[in-house]
């Protein structure tokens, strides 16, 4: 991002498309580690990734953040990975301000 910005001055778009998942079969074999992991990469990330750019976003700018079926539908085996998805779709829906 910093030589995009370095280069261009501002930036036109942030895509926001990365994710892990372990597949686990039942809620009780998350361990607390995993689950930070998880949320520390796939939601996290996306966050702090937007926090940087906006900055540098002007208002016809665009931010793009994917997620999967799993944030509606949920998955039995990836229950951590689907409640990343699921506070993905969160954050799209809220309203982020503070594009120039």
């Amino acid at each position: 991002m910093d030589k995009t910005i370095e280069s261009f001055g501002h930036l036109d778009i942030l895509v926001n498309n990365h994710a892990f998942q372990v597949i686990q079969r039942s809620i009780l074999d998350i361990t607390h580690e995993q689950l930070e992991f998880l949320f520390r990469n796939n939601v996290f990330s996306f966050f702090y990734l937007i926090q940087y750019a906006l900055p540098h976003m002007k208002r016809s700018a665009s931010i793009i953040n994917t997620t999967s079926v799993t944030a509606y539908e949920g998955n039995k085996d990836l229950i951590d990975y689907s409640a990343t998805k699921g506070a993905i779709v969160a954050l799209t829906r809220s309203r982020i301000s503070g594009v120039g």
